[in-house]
Formats: C-alpha cells, structure tokens, sequence
C-alpha cells in the first residue's frame, strides 16, 4: 500500500481554473467560482480517484 500520496495543484487565480494531478497522469481539470468551491473539486478529486486507498486506511486505523 502506498504511504504517500503527491499530487500536483495547478490553480489558475485569474481564470479560476485548477488542474489536479500525479507526476506520472494527465491531470483533471476543474473550474471553480469561489474557494469554499475550490475546496470541493479538491475533495471531489480525491473522493472520485482516491477513495479506495483512503478506505483501506480507515479500516487500518480500526
């Protein structure tokens, strides 16, 4: 099981656009309207692509 997770947050201020990625992926791209938004593409991001890893996680700590 993988320790770290290190992603990649690209936040365009001015357009108001953020790509989140690893080294080694394309990257998803969102588009966000405030930071209380920002915040949920973020966990929207790791909630479609990590939610696995952060359940096997959860149980382990049980």
């Amino acid at each position: 099981m993988e320790e770290n997770l290190i992603l990649t947050l690209d936040i365009d201020l001015k357009n108001k656009n953020i790509c989140i990625g690893e080294e080694a992926s394309a990257g998803a791209n969102y588009d966000y309207k405030n930071i209380n938004d920002l915040a949920n593409k973020i966990k929207f991001y790791l909630k479609n692509y990590y939610s696995k890893e952060f359940k096997i996680q959860e149980k382990a700590r049980e």
